[in-house]
């Protein structure tokens, strides 16, 4: 708790960027300790309002100006059912609206099942196999910006740099650590949000700031709440969910287009691997908390 209050302190004299430049910490895990430090009675009211400005200040790890964003989640890169023809497909309909930022919800890797995989090989092997084909097989030309979930989180409980070895062989990758991410794009702040299992032992930034849309990967199905305007993203691999019994389970991605005064989502599916438009949704521009 000490190191943790020396931290806020060092953010409040030095400045939120020059910590997170200097320090070990990553943004959500910065952003994370200082939202526990922002709830600690044992620093003064004065501080803790100034934690909080400087929070909402630094949530947004990038701001674009994009009109049109790409958005797919849980390719599980590794497993058997990736389909690197799904990735292709999406990339190319991503390209037919001049697309050239993505966003990915989590899961890009498959990660690694101890239960499963234990006594077959050591987990570098499958960790440095799903890197290759990310390196080899995934599309080029886009600026991708890809949040890490709990099938990444696997590599992490083993102490690997999944962060650098992306880096290494992709620098058209920018990682927006695990669990939960906040970005901007025309202004508008967009919250990325996928499960993990062990919330207790990661950092992750505070759900308290307002925006205009929540993407949630994971589920592996659509859904819309149009009320909060949150949005469950498909996957875009054939590990279907229940069998694949109900449309909105089938694989998919979005388009998503920004106007003035609202967002235009389009839903696509893959029927006999061709991406078919399905719907259409219009959201509005109000930020909610």
């Amino acid at each position: 708790m000490k190191e943790n209050i020396k931290i806020a302190k060092r953010v409040q004299n030095e400045g939120f960027a020059n910590v997170l430049k200097t320090s070990n910490y990553s943004r959500n895990e910065l952003l994370g300790l200082l939202h526990a430090m922002s709830k600690n009675n044992d620093i003064s009211k004065e501080s803790r309002r100034t934690i909080q400005k400087i929070i909402k200040k630094n949530l947004s790890s990038h701001d674009l100006s994009c009109e049109y964003l790409g958005v797919l989640s849980d390719t599980h890169i590794g497993n058997r059912h990736a389909n690197f023809e799904y990735i292709k497909r999406a990339y190319d309909t991503f390209s037919k609206y001049q697309i050239t930022h993505v966003l990915h919800l989590g899961d890009l890797l498959d990660g690694y099942n101890d239960i499963i995989n234990g006594k077959r090989n050591h987990p570098s092997f499958y960790y440095l196999k799903q890197l290759e084909e990310l390196k080899k097989r995934y599309p080029h030309g886009f600026q991708n910006y890809v949040l890490f979930g709990n099938h990444e989180e696997s590599y992490l409980k083993l102490g690997l740099d999944l962060e650098r070895e992306i880096m290494k062989r992709r620098r058209d990758f920018h990682l927006l650590g695990f669990g939960r991410s906040y970005l901007s794009n025309t202004d508008q702040l967009l919250l990325l949000k996928h499960p993990l299992h062990f919330y207790k032992n990661i950092l992750l930034p505070p759900i308290y700031e307002k925006h205009v849309l929540t993407l949630n990967g994971h589920s592996h199905s659509f859904d819309l709440n149009s009320y909060n305007q949150s949005i469950k993203v498909p996957t875009c691999s054939e590990r279907y969910p229940n069998g694949c019994n109900h449309s909105s389970q089938l694989p998919g991605f979005l388009v998503l287009r920004f106007l003035d005064s609202e967002i235009i989502m389009k839903r696509y599916v893959f029927e006999n691997h061709h991406p078919l438009e399905r719907e259409v949704r219009t959201l509005n521009k109000q930020k909610q908390i």
